[in-house]
């Protein structure tokens, strides 16, 4: 299991490097001068000047690059911000907290929404909860996020009074923007659940429990949906780990401090070195997610663990005989 994880952290190194390019050339090459933002139209060429060689910017794109990447493996500096001048690091960890929590609840609602009626509407293939089920889950799929959070607004705040319309001041603040976000990932959540208990529900060990009398609701739950768990902790990985880089378009409908809308206003002020930094944030934090679902996999399913030290005794076997 180590040999595993160092050998998924040593994955993770490629992987955040080419993001890195991929982010620095984008946004090198894309149209807006930092210094003239940051300076004002009106402001004299020299002075633009003086200020893109102060920034590093009249290097070429090679050296910005590597020197970005030097600080950040040598010094862990992730650079200044062009428009603060704070370090991007600094700003970063304040804002990302907040999307954390954000994230969190989120993915709370989603479960809470999609885990159970994927459930039930599995047990209950072909009746109305399930035909039900599955039209709301369409529906929720093909809503856009920023659409939704509006329409939550318009009905909870300016009608009802009854929920903040902006803001991440306390757990009423929470509720809206997790709505928005969780109730399309609780679809996908839904439908992966439906579909991964009507695979196990068939299955001959099923049909054994029940011979044996065991109650209905201890067959559903420990045997079909502990062996449903895999594809469904998957979803729920990926769907953290998306929820925490497409907070955006909700955090700016919301006005949550986050991450998101850090790298809104970065992107507006042509302020490079934290869109960088916050993009490099989200990657390996969705690396890390990715690798604790593959760690989960082994404590769910027995049998993934029982592979792995077969594959490794092979192994060990090959070397003796070499």
């Amino acid at each position: 299991m180590i040999n595993y994880i160092l050998k998924r952290i040593g994955m993770m190194i490629p992987v955040l490097m080419g993001v890195s390019l991929l982010v620095f050339t984008l946004l090198h090459f894309a149209p807006g001068d930092p210094a003239r933002i940051m300076l004002g139209d009106d402001a004299p060429v020299e002075a633009i000047e003086a200020k893109r060689e102060e920034l590093g910017l009249k290097d070429p794109f090679i050296t910005q690059y590597v020197r970005y990447v030097t600080n950040i493996v040598t010094k862990g500096d992730f650079g200044n911000s062009f428009k603060s001048g704070q370090p991007v690091a600094k700003l970063i960890m304040e804002r990302y907290p907040t999307t954390l929590k954000m994230a969190g609840a989120c993915l709370v609602m989603m479960i809470v929404m999609g885990l159970p009626i994927g459930i039930v509407s599995a047990v209950k293939q072909y009746s109305l909860i399930d035909n039900l089920a599955v039209t709301i889950g369409l529906v929720a799929v093909s809503m856009p996020n920023f659409w939704l959070g509006m329409v939550l607004i318009i009905l909870f705040s300016v009608k009802l009074r009854l929920l903040p319309a902006s803001g991440f001041y306390g757990w009423k603040y929470w509720i809206l923007p997790a709505m928005t976000v969780g109730f399309s990932n609780a679809a996908g959540l839904l439908r992966t659940t439906r579909s991964s208990m009507l695979e196990c529900i068939r299955q001959d060990y099923v049909v054994t429990a029940r011979a044996k009398g065991q109650k209905e609701s201890y067959v559903i739950l420990h045997h079909v949906l502990r062996n449903a768990l895999l594809p469904i902790f998957t979803v729920v990985g990926i769907s953290f780990g998306i929820m925490l880089g497409g907070a955006i378009v909700t955090e700016q409908i919301f006005s949550i401090p986050g991450i998101g809308k850090l790298m809104i206003d970065s992107i507006n002020s042509r302020d490079y070195p934290v869109v960088q930094g916050a993009v490099l944030l989200v990657a390996f934090s969705f690396s890390i997610i990715n690798l604790s679902v593959d760690i989960l996999y082994s404590l769910i399913d027995p049998r993934i663990k029982i592979q792995g030290k077969k594959k490794e005794r092979k192994e060990e076997h090959k070397e003796v005989e070499a």
